[in-house]
């Protein structure tokens, strides 16, 4: 992960949206997926024909939202009293939830880092 940027960010509403739609909730167990190099380095199975014959792809293009170097957000979904309590505290400081958050992640990576 080093080198890479990632903005914290919790969007209740998102959160909401993604549950009703498609039954995914996200926990802290996403990050740690996030970080899982294996996870990623699968190759599509594109010889695949368990898809229902109802889904015509014929029109689609591969690639077509692919943008190199976007910056994908992460959201993170935090427990209700951690929320509450970083709200709180960012509010008191004047300063935006994702602000104080990855100030205080930057802290604990400095801390982990230097325990080495």
């Amino acid at each position: 992960m080093a080198g890479q940027h990632i903005d914290v960010t919790w969007d209740p509403t998102k959160a909401r949206i993604n549950e009703s739609n498609h039954g995914v909730t996200l926990d802290g167990n996403s990050m740690t997926t996030s970080r899982d190099r294996s996870a990623m380095s699968h190759a599509i199975d594109d010889t695949n024909d368990d898809m229902p014959a109802e889904i015509d792809f014929s029109g689609a293009q591969r690639g077509k939202f692919f943008r190199a170097g976007a910056v994908i957000r992460v959201p993170v979904y935090l427990d209700a009293e951690v929320r509450d309590y970083l709200a709180a505290r960012a509010d008191a400081k004047g300063v935006p939830v994702d602000r104080l958050v990855n100030d205080l992640l930057k802290k604990n990576i400095e801390l982990i880092e230097a325990a080495g």
